[in-house]
């Protein structure tokens, strides 16, 4: 097939700038049938030989597109040398059929943690085993939830969406559990005996060794707890913000999914609203140029009603104040979009309610690197209900306002450079039910997109210690009155109690 009558096989070409999966070593190309049964695979075209370690590898480089086989020719630009497994990283796994090159690459892959050697074929990791175990059809992941209350609900939605096979939910109260079922009518969707109830999470881990993702929805104290048992079993983890409550935390969970090859996400779902993506995407096209300033406000209620449904929130240990709880998806956006380095941040807090342990007010001024400035406001008193959640973004040749009560509506849109987009982007409101917004469904497929072509996903464990991070910055700035330096160590929430 060629460029001019196969426009479709070209443009894929084209358009994909990384190989999924290279073959090598083949002399018949009819013999890759065994191996491809569905899905969008493809091989880097090439027109030369291929060698590794001086023997040729391939001379005809194969492409296979939706169960059809294409012997391709392209320019010579975009041969693959492979010169050592190094050259392999961007591959989802490599088939090889030539003795002498096995034995070479098979050598390098025991010594290569990155690598598994299986029936001839070097794979990246133990979930493109199970994808090619299974012919490359859809494998269903199984999944479990630990903490049933407030959030619960938006992630067993998430996974209902992206067609989960939910194995167990777990909560140290049988009550949320009941609540929870009541919700969502698991007896109508799974059956009565079909999702099982547990109060120990060590248990149904324990029970149910085939979980391969795991939702930690519970009070934010023992969230690094749970994710760390998790990780160490070789669990895949969504963890709700905060991803932890202590810097050491946060880079402990860090190093074990390092450690243990797992992925590791944190719910900071509003990456995903609608108007934060077209934002984000002004930003990498370059259409705000330099970015002068910023600013997240966070303005909500929360009251004493709130904070007496469950005796975990408000206090230092188990919670934080309103910028760790309510504020911290506006802070993980603000510092994503100004460019995630921190020079220092001078922070204020104050507490007007006198029910719980924390802040109810906390403000701050954070220099970036870049010399950008940002501004944050969260806080709990507005009076009666949720007035909003605003993003700003100032540029030398843009600026723009997001909106709602949960960054949702775009309300200013305004660039130096016309697109086609414009007028739909500067009225762009999108629905949402609660300030929870819609993302969690968006950040449940980019996780299970992740595990499944072994990539980081898009929110990941850094993502969520920046923020944690930024938050722990303010406390500290706020008691010792002065500007803290980043990096940040050694500091954790229950280092404030008493700070009011």
């Amino acid at each position: 097939s060629s460029p001019s009558s196969n426009a479709k096989l070209h443009d894929l070409i084209k358009n994909n700038k990384k190989s999924n999966i290279l073959y090598l070593g083949w002399k018949n190309s009819s013999e890759l049938i065994e191996y491809i049964c569905a899905g969008d695979i493809y091989a880097q075209p090439g027109t030369q030989s291929i060698t590794f370690n001086n023997s040729i590898c391939c001379q005809t480089p194969i492409i296979a597109y939706k169960y059809d086989l294409y012997s391709y020719f392209y320019d010579v630009s975009s041969i693959i040398w492979i010169k050592s497994i190094d050259d392999l990283k961007n591959c989802l796994f490599t088939i090889v059929n030539d003795e002498s090159i096995l034995a070479n690459l098979k050598t390098e892959a025991i010594s290569n943690k990155n690598l598994i050697y299986y029936n001839k074929v070097l794979f990246t990791s133990c979930a493109v085993i199970r994808k090619y175990l299974n012919g490359f059809k859809e494998v269903v992941m199984n999944y479990a939830l630990i903490g049933c209350g407030r959030i619960a609900i938006n992630h067993i939605k998430a996974a209902v969406n992206n067609k989960l096979n939910i194995v167990a939910v777990c909560d140290i109260n049988l009550s949320h559990i009941d609540i929870l079922y009541d919700k969502t009518k698991f007896d109508d969707i799974y059956g009565v005996s079909k999702v099982k109830k547990y109060v120990d999470y060590k248990v149904m881990i324990n029970e149910n060794p085939d979980i391969e993702l795991i939702a930690i929805a519970t009070d934010s104290g023992v969230h690094a707890e749970i994710a760390k048992y998790c990780i160490k079993k070789n669990i895949n983890v969504i963890i709700e913000k905060p991803m932890a409550m202590s810097m050491s935390d946060c880079n402990e969970i860090i190093s074990l999914s390092q450690e243990h090859k797992v992925k590791v996400s944190v719910c900071h779902q509003n990456r995903f609203n609608l108007a934060i993506q077209v934002m984000r995407k002004a930003l990498e096209n370059g259409r705000f140029g330099k970015i002068s300033h910023g600013a997240i406000n966070v303005r909500w209620n929360r009251g004493k009603d709130y904070y007496d449904q469950a005796n975990w929130r408000g206090k230092w240990a188990s919670d934080g104040g309103c910028l760790f709880n309510q504020c911290i998806h506006g802070i993980d956006l603000l510092r994503w979009m100004m460019g995630d380095d921190v020079e220092e941040v001078y922070g204020i807090k104050q507490q007007f309610h006198h029910y719980i342990e924390c802040e109810d007010i906390g403000m701050a001024v954070v220099k970036f690197k870049n010399g950008a400035i940002g501004t944050i406001e969260g806080t709990v008193n507005v009076f009666k209900e949720n007035l909003e959640e605003t993003l700003y973004l100032f540029g030398e040749k843009g600026t723009c306002k997001i909106g709602g009560k949960s960054t949702n509506n775009i309300d200013f849109w305004n660039f130096a450079d016309i697109d086609v987009n414009d007028d739909k982007n500067k009225s762009l409101q999108e629905e949402t039910s609660n300030v929870y917004g819609n993302g969690h469904t968006s950040l449940y497929s980019d996780v299970i997109e992740a595990i499944r072509n072994d990539r980081k996903p898009y929110v990941d464990a850094i993502a969520g210690r920046n923020a944690v991070e930024m938050i722990l910055a303010i406390y500290k700035s706020s008691v010792e009155d002065k500007p803290i330096k980043f990096p940040v160590n050694d500091v954790q929430s229950t280092d404030f109690i008493g700070s009011f």
